[in-house]
């Protein structure tokens, strides 16, 4: 990403809210992140997000297309994964000649459609953490952002739990009813 570049995050949950504090830390200019539950919503412009999108694909294409004054974002970072049509929608939010950054993981095939990115000459890349651009590592950018408090990660923790309750802590993880984003296990607390 680039300094100043337009950034939407398809999803809000944890990986999406990271990548939004990731992207606001690294200077972004304008980060549109689409969010499906409404605490989702909350934390997503409570941590810098310009426009939190709808869920609705049609919508948020055409709010993005308004916003960029009909071109679309610079980079849209696809984090849903699983069998969501996000892939599709990434296409309708990117530029032409902008990039697509696949973070979801895809557990089996998905229908794709592949005219909209090769008109576009949309660039697609998939991440793996570990990587090194510019000689950094992930890492090491991922923890200069937090210990200069660029990346207040911290807010993404909505629930602790004590380690002997780890199967309450997994049920209100998996529930997203309970509001949670982001739930630790404690040792020793």
């Amino acid at each position: 990403m680039q300094p100043g570049a337009t950034v939407v995050v398809i999803g809000a949950g944890t990986i999406g809210l990271a990548t939004l504090i990731a992207a606001r830390g690294l200077g972004a200019g304008a980060i549109h992140v689409t969010a499906r539950h409404p605490h989702q919503a909350k934390m997503a412009a409570e941590l810098g997000a310009t426009t939190v999108l709808p869920d609705d694909p049609t919508a948020a294409a055409e709010q993005v297309r308004a916003l960029t004054g009909g071109l679309g974002a610079d980079l849209v970072v696809e984090t849903v994964g699983g069998h969501a049509d996000t892939l599709n929608l990434a296409w309708e939010l990117v530029r032409p000649q902008g990039t697509v950054s696949v973070l979801g993981v895809f557990p089996s095939r998905v229908p794709v459609d592949l005219l909209r990115p090769l008109q576009n000459e949309v660039w697609v890349t998939f991440p793996v953490c570990y990587g090194v651009v510019d000689g950094r590592h992930d890492y090491e950018v991922a923890i200069d952002l937090m210990a200069s408090g660029k990346a207040p990660i911290e807010k993404l923790v909505t629930a602790r739990f004590p380690l002997e309750s780890a199967p309450e802590a997994f049920r209100v993880a998996a529930d997203k009813s309970t509001g949670s984003l982001k739930v630790h296990l404690v040792v020793g607390e």
